[in-house]
């Protein structure tokens, strides 16, 4: 009797643990195929929007922790060049694709002055197909202006232009002979 107890209770473990490890392999499937890339619905009349929160790369990291910040434990994602520059490619071919909205990020996620470059290029062939760029940012660095420079309109908040003095008094004289105009509007802070 003892001996059937024992060959049960070991059965029953064989049983339950058999299907904990199915079940864990299939999760672990799921979540494999979860995080693979998906493709993405365009339809007529959409907007290509470049969010430069990820980090631009000249080529892809074979390092499987190279975006892990040690401190959070949290992923940066990490785009490589040739990927964006066939994206702008295809949205260029692509009818359906009406313009691209810049969303620089503050500081933005390109770095290295050739990286700036050839995806600066991209964007100028883009415009030439006829199609329009608009840009947004709180505020521009240096090499988010130069980017930003392509668009048709460059967007950002008030008051957080750097580099530029304005008088009021010489804003309607000295603008309008360069092809520049400012819309200014009025901001309040809420507390």
């Amino acid at each position: 009797m003892n001996f059937i107890k024992t060959f049960l209770a070991g059965l029953l473990a064989v049983v339950v643990g058999t299907f904990l490890v199915f079940f864990l392999w299939i999760f672990i499937l799921l979540g494999i195929a979860g995080s693979m890339e998906k493709s993405v619905a365009v339809h007529p009349e959409s907007i290509l929007k470049i969010d430069f929160s990820e980090v631009l790369t000249d080529a892809p990291s074979s390092d499987p922790l190279a975006g892990l910040d040690l401190m959070t434990l949290q992923t940066q994602r990490q785009l490589p060049l040739l990927k964006a520059l066939r994206a702008l490619e295809a949205a260029r071919d692509d009818d359906r694709i009406k313009g691209i909205y810049l969303r620089m990020n503050g500081t933005g996620g390109v770095t290295g002055s050739a990286i700036l470059e050839e995806l600066r290029e991209a964007l100028v062939e883009f415009k030439q197909s006829g199609k329009f760029i608009v840009a947004y940012n709180e505020t521009y660095s240096q090499g988010g202006y130069y980017l930003a420079s392509v668009a048709d309109k460059i967007y950002m908040q008030f008051g957080v232009l750097q580099g530029v003095a304005r008088q009021a008094r010489c804003q309607s004289r000295g603008f309008p002979p360069h092809g520049l105009q400012i819309q200014e509007r009025r901001r309040t802070l809420y507390l």
